[in-house]
C-alpha cells in the first residue's frame, strides 16, 4: 500500500504490516505501535540520510513486519566502503537513540515507562541488525568486507546463506513457544521475511552484477578512467562464475587459461557482457568467447 512521497523518498506500507498494527492498536497497545514506528522511523531515517550524503539516490522505503527497507540503486555498484557507512548508519542511529533514551530515563527527564521502553526497543533494534546475516544491515556490512577479498557474488552468497539459517531459526524459535505455550507469532513473521529476503538477495546478485558492467561501461564510454585489476580463471568456468568474481572497484581484465597452463584469451568487462547475451550465465567463458 503506497503511503505517498516523504522527503522525496516514494513509501509502501506491507499489508502485513498495517493488519499487524491494527490488531495491536485493538489490543490496547497504541503508545507500544507508536514508540515502535518512531524508532524504526529514526533507523530508516539514518540509512536515507547516509545515502544521500553519498551522493546516492534512495527510491523507495517499504514498510515490512521486520522493520523497514530501503531502495537504493546506486548501493549495488557502489564502493564497498560506502555500502558500509549506509549500512552502519542505521545500527548506529538506533544505538545512539537508544543510550540517549536510557540516560535521560535515568536522570529523570522521561517517564520511566515510556522511556526504557523507547531505550530498550531502539537498542534490540540496533543490535539485531548487526547481525552478519542479509538482509540486515549486519549482513550488508560484511558483504561489504568480503568483496574486496571473494568478489560481491561469493560475498552475497554466504551472507544470504547466514540469512535464511537466521529466518529458519527464528522460525523453529516461534513453534517452540508455541508448543511451551508461549506463542511469539512475530517470530514467524520475522522469520519469514527474513528467510525470502535472503533468497531474493542471492537470486538477484548475478543480475546485479550485470548492472555493475553496464554502469562501468557507460563511465569508459564517456572518456573517464577506471582504476583497472587483472583476474585470471580457466576457459572451463562459467560466465556466472567470472561475473560474480568482479569487484565493483575496477574495471577487471580477465586472462583465460587452458586449465591453469597458459593463456588462451583476453577478455574485457563488455566482452562478458557479449558472452553471456550470446551463452548465458551457466556455458563456460572459453566457449562463449570462441563463438565471437
Amino acid at each position: 500500500m503506497s503511503l505517498g512521497s516523504w522527503f522525496g523518498v516514494r513509501v509502501r506500507a506491507h499489508p502485513l504490516l498495517l493488519a499487524l498494527i491494527a490488531v495491536y492498536l485493538g489490543l490496547g497497545y497504541g503508545t507500544q505501535v507508536l514508540l515502535v514506528c518512531l524508532a524504526l522511523a529514526g533507523h530508516e531515517l539514518a540509512h536515507i540520510c547516509a545515502a544521500r550524503l553519498n551522493s546516492l539516490d534512495v527510491e523507495l522505503l517499504e514498510l515490512l513486519p521486520c522493520g523497514g527497507m530501503a531502495e537504493i540503486p546506486g548501493l549495488t555498484g557502489a564502493d564497498p566502503y560506502e555500502e558500509t557507512f549506509v549500512a552502519a548508519a542505521g545500527p548506529a542511529s538506533s544505538l545512539t537513540w537508544g543510550g540517549l533514551a536510557w540516560v535521560l530515563t535515568d536522570s529523570g527527564l522521561l517517564a520511566a515507562e515510556l522511556g526504557y521502553t523507547f531505550a530498550l526497543l531502539n537498542l534490540s533494534i540496533g543490535l539485531f541488525n548487526l547481525l552478519p546475516a542479509l538482509p540486515l544491515d549486519g549482513g550488508h556490512i560484511v558483504r561489504a568486507y568480503l568483496s574486496r577479498r571473494l568478489g560481491r557474488g561469493p560475498a552475497t552468497t554466504l551472507t544470504a546463506r547466514a540469512g535464511r539459517v537466521l529466518g529458519a531459526c527464528l522460525g523453529a524459535a516461534g513453534l517452540i513457544a508455541l508448543v511451551y505455550g508461549s506463542p511469539w507469532p512475530s517470530l514467524f513473521v520475522l522469520g519469514y521475511f527474513i528467510y525470502t529476503a535472503a533468497g531474493r538477495e542471492r537470486a538477484m546478485v548475478l543480475w546485479q552484477g550485470m548492472r555493475r558492467l553496464a554502469e562501468k561501461q557507460g563511465v569508459l564510454i564517456t572518456g573517464e578512467a577506471l582504476p583497472g585489476s587483472v583476474l585470471v580463471t580457466s576457459e572451463r568456468a562459467t560466465v556466472g562464475a567470472v561475473l560474480n568474481r568482479l569487484s565493483s572497484r575496477y574495471y577487471s581484465i580477465v586472462v583465460i587459461t587452458d586449465a591453469g597452463r597458459s593463456p588462451v584469451a583476453l577478455c574485457t568487462e563488455a566482452d562478458l557482457l557479449d558472452a553471456m547475451r550470446r551463452g548465458g550465465f551457466d556455458l563456460p567463458i572459453g566457449d562463449c568467447l570462441r563463438s565471437k
